[in-house]
């Protein structure tokens, strides 16, 4: 199963489960962001690395591959809530009769302003941890490794299909910094909170 497929699959899922998600208040009820909440993202991006170590199969152009988020946090007010990160893109590229393995992880610190009813802007930042094959002229495959830095912002809508559930729209720009490489992502999805 390729990284497109298991993102299709798993959007499917999510809006299935927000669907036939009840409640046992009514679809107007009280819908509230303060608190503690839980989220989910699927969906997916496209990268690019530039490395010092040759050639990722990346680095040569954006490529599209799979992003999965998780968060848990808590709302401040109604306009701003702050919570923990972790997200997740992956993908496969083959180069010069190499499959190489891509995998980019972020933890962040994030807070979420909500300006108008739904629409919000999210910024954050956290570590970032790569793991992704390269070549270099001597070595056909090279995995390279190392924890680094990620800063990221975007901007997403949501809005509540009952009094606890809320689904929405994402799309963000995350930079991770690393001793020898950068990677950037431009990267949308599906979201899902449970306020």
């Amino acid at each position: 199963m390729t990284y497109q497929n298991l993102a299709t699959s798993c959007a499917a899922a999510l809006l299935l489960l927000c669907v036939t998600q009840t409640s046992a208040m009514a679809l107007d009820g009280y819908q509230d962001r303060r608190g503690l909440f839980t989220g989910v993202g699927v969906g997916g991006g496209v990268g690019m690395v530039e490395s010092e170590d040759g050639q990722t199969g990346v680095d040569s152009g954006r490529k599209l591959g799979l992003h999965l988020s998780a968060l848990v946090g808590g709302g401040v007010h109604e306009r701003l809530t702050v919570a923990g990160e972790a997200s997740w893109w992956a993908r496969n590229v083959l180069l010069n009769d190499y499959v190489l393995n891509h995998h980019h992880l972020s933890f962040n610190a994030l807070a979420n302003l909500f300006l108008l009813e739904g629409i919000f802007l999210e910024g954050g930042g956290g570590l970032a941890y790569a793991i992704y094959d390269t070549q270099t002229p001597d070595r056909p495959d090279f995995r390279y490794q190392e924890l680094g830095l990620s800063l990221k912002g975007g901007a997403g809508f949501e809005f509540f299909v009952n009094s606890q559930i809320a689904v929405g729209l994402k799309a963000g720009y995350t930079r991770h910094f690393y001793s020898r490489a950068s990677f950037d992502t431009v990267a949308g999805g599906l979201t899902i909170r449970w306020y």
